[in-house]
């Protein structure tokens, strides 16, 4: 390995590359009965586009804060696991009043090194990874 290369900031950029490519062909195909290939020879509409997006996911996990009344619990901030192990890379980001996602960062991690924000990004692609996480369900 080259000296300062990072493996996990590497897979992070690859997987927001791989995300804003899945946002940019439902774009295209939103509205239209046009399909893009997301991969060479697989034409996908909107709505098989979306469907690879969910499933692009390891995990959609949510959590509360504190409460006394738990029959009340409503999901707080999110976590959507992309790829796990070394290197590891999820999004993070917090809820709003009727579980959408009102905010969203990546983070990577590798072995032996701690969870950090990745952010090498363009507002617009803080837009485009936004967006991308409302095509998860988070309760409610």
């Amino acid at each position: 390995m080259k000296k300062n290369e990072n493996t996990a900031e590497n897979q992070a950029r690859a997987q927001l590359d791989s995300i804003l490519e899945m946002m940019k062909a439902r774009d295209k195909a939103s509205g239209t009965e046009q399909k893009v290939e997301l991969e060479e020879g697989y034409p996908l509409d909107a709505d098989e586009i979306t469907e690879c997006m969910q499933e692009n996911a390891l995990s959609v996990e949510t959590r509360s804060g504190w409460t006394m009344h738990p029959h009340e619990m409503t999901p707080e901030e999110f976590r959507i696991v992309l790829c796990t192990g070394g290197p590891h890379v999820e999004i993070k980001g917090t809820l709003g009043e009727y579980s959408e996602p009102d905010s969203a960062s990546l983070y990577f991690q590798d072995w032996g090194t701690p969870l950090t924000k990745y952010t090498n990004t363009t507002e617009e692609e803080d837009a485009d990874l936004l967006q991308y996480c409302t095509v998860f369900y988070f309760g409610e």
